[in-house]
């Protein structure tokens, strides 16, 4: 049987799946000193509550921004200097939390360091299959119909379309109304942390990025939030 190999969505390197499990028990069990590399919101935020949940906390955070070097992020964690990591350099798992952009730049950094063991973040997120909670009710036979509104830029309308062919999603900074059709992903969970405040980027990352959004459906469509669904879709199909 082949084995499961993972790319990264910003790097080259692959990593098989097995690799990828054992890192995640050696950080679970302490066995190496868990590095999150970047205290942006990646970090600190999404990624850093989605990888607790699931036992992996970091021992303590690093980061190029000297401003940063002792001082508590998140949780009585502090971020150290980068002199303190190269001791740990065969015993600590360095789990990259920075933008998408800059993880070749790291990587090549940390490994001149000596950092022996380097994931980023995105493979954590499939192998974990982080964010699936929002998908366990689908199946291939249903149609993902969606919309992103960031900024207050539409008003949004509800869909007049009651099928139980379609699941509604609506992408957004802000929740719908109380009984919406809509269940609600927030915008910040989806789209790379670089794009977040670029309002226009970030409604076009959602609109092009169905595969990635919604994976297990085999079909999608997506539409602005002003307009108004009134009618079956299936011939677009």
């Amino acid at each position: 049987m082949k084995k499961k190999v993972y790319g990264s969505s910003s790097y080259s390197d692959k990593y098989p799946a097995d690799i990828v499990e054992s890192y995640i028990q050696k950080m679970k069990n302490s066995e190496f000193k868990t590095v999150f590399w970047g205290t942006g919101l990646l970090g600190t935020g999404y990624g850093y509550r989605e990888l607790k949940k699931r036992g992996i906390q970091p021992d303590f955070f690093c980061d190029n921004n000297k401003d940063k070097w002792g001082k508590i992020i998140i949780d009585g964690i502090e971020c150290c200097e980068i002199d303190k990591l190269k001791e740990y350099s065969a015993r600590c798992i360095c789990v990259l939390t920075v933008a998408f952009s800059t993880v070749p730049d790291v990587v090549e950094q940390l490994r001149n360091m000596g950092i022996r063991h380097i994931i980023p973040y995105d493979v954590l997120h499939r192998h974990l299959h982080i964010g699936w909670e929002y998908f366990d009710f689908i199946t291939d036979d249903r149609i993902v119909a969606y919309t992103c509104v960031v900024g207050d830029y539409d008003n949004i309308i509800e869909p007049k379309l009651s099928s139980a062919l379609y699941d509604y999603f609506l992408i957004s900074d802000k929740p719908p109304i109380e009984g919406s059709k809509y269940k609600w992903i927030d915008v910040k969970n989806i789209v790379p942390e670089e794009l977040v405040g670029d309002y226009t980027r970030m409604n076009r990352y959602c609109k092009i990025n169905a595969h990635k959004i919604f994976p297990n459906y085999r079909r999608s469509i997506y539409y602005d939030g002003n307009v108004e669904i009134v009618e079956d879709m299936t011939s677009f199909f």
